[in-house]
């Protein structure tokens, strides 16, 4: 009887062992700590953060220095020549008020020498060869005594003042020799002349019967000349004498308007003059009609 008793004694004790044994958690108490998982969330924020500062501090050490975004003027700056604030003023440029020129003689070439090459800018545009129309009169006197019109010299200096000008002068033709041309057929020339620094046009038409002639006549410089000259092909060319002149003669045609129209070219020189005959005829001319155009000094 003893024996039972201490069996059913027993019996609950080894129950309550086997239950505590087969639990599958622990029970831990929210006072006394918190739950495992809120426990590995917080640590691993904790090193996700610790992470992040670091990565951020490194980015911040190898990152260049920002610029300010204060605004720089003159005034915080110092200037270009080493003086505290401030701008640098640029002068104005003072542009003569008229612009005076004396003709000068260098070996046989003659130049037009001006006091300044400065000239103010301007509106203007300009289209064309470059060339002045004057009076034979302007050409003769007023240009080789420096009398040239203002307008006339501002053109030059605005247009055509290289560097090798500013250097040197504008170079002029011959101003001890003017010459005007000698013209056949009865072509008058035409009121003006062309002049265009060294160089010279007259331009001159006529006729006889049917036979409408142009030509323009160009004269140049001895350096001009030989510079021009040496550019054609010589070969092809014509060579007539006339007394001391030389004529090297070269011809061309074309049609307009179903009639044949001839072109020739006249370099001509003997020596004093230098020139060129651009001749178009509506008929063929004959050699004596080429040697009939000539230069004269005036």
């Amino acid at each position: 009887m003893k024996k039972l008793i201490i069996l059913l004694l027993t019996l609950p004790l080894v129950l309550g062992v086997f239950v505590s044994c087969n639990k599958r958690y622990l029970y831990i108490d929210d006072e006394t700590s918190s739950s495992p998982i809120e426990s590995i969330y917080e640590t691993s924020n904790e090193e996700t953060s610790n992470e992040k500062t670091s990565e951020s501090t490194s980015e911040e050490t190898n990152e260049p220095p920002k610029t300010s975004d204060t605004a720089v003027t003159v005034d915080t700056i110092e200037s270009i020549d080493g003086t505290e604030g401030g701008t640098t003023e640029i002068p104005e440029i003072e542009y003569p008020s008229e612009y005076n020129y004396t003709v000068v003689k260098r070996g046989d070439q003659y130049y037009m020498v001006f006091d300044s090459y400065d000239i103010a800018p301007t509106d203007l545009t300009y289209f064309g060869d470059g060339g002045i129309y004057i009076s034979l009169d302007k050409l003769k006197n007023e240009i080789p005594n420096g009398i040239l019109d203002d307008s006339d010299k501002r053109f030059l200096l605005r247009y055509f003042a290289s560097d090798q000008v500013r250097d040197e002068g504008f170079k002029l033709y011959d101003i001890e020799n003017i010459w005007i041309p000698i013209l056949p057929y009865g072509l008058e020339l035409e009121n003006g002349v062309n002049w265009i620094r060294d160089i010279y046009i007259f331009n001159a038409e006529g006729g006889i019967e049917d036979n409408t002639i142009s030509v323009k006549i160009t004269v140049l410089t001895k350096q001009r000349y030989e510079d021009m000259f040496h550019q054609e092909n010589t070969q092809s060319m014509t060579v007539l004498q006339k007394n001391n002149a030389t004529y090297s003669i070269s011809q061309r045609t074309s049609q307009h308007q179903g009639k044949i129209r001839y072109h020739y070219s006249i370099w001509c020189s003997d020596g004093y003059f230098f020139a060129k005959f651009d001749v178009n005829s509506d008929v063929e001319l004959n050699n004596d009609q080429l040697l009939s155009f000539g230069l004269q000094r005036i």
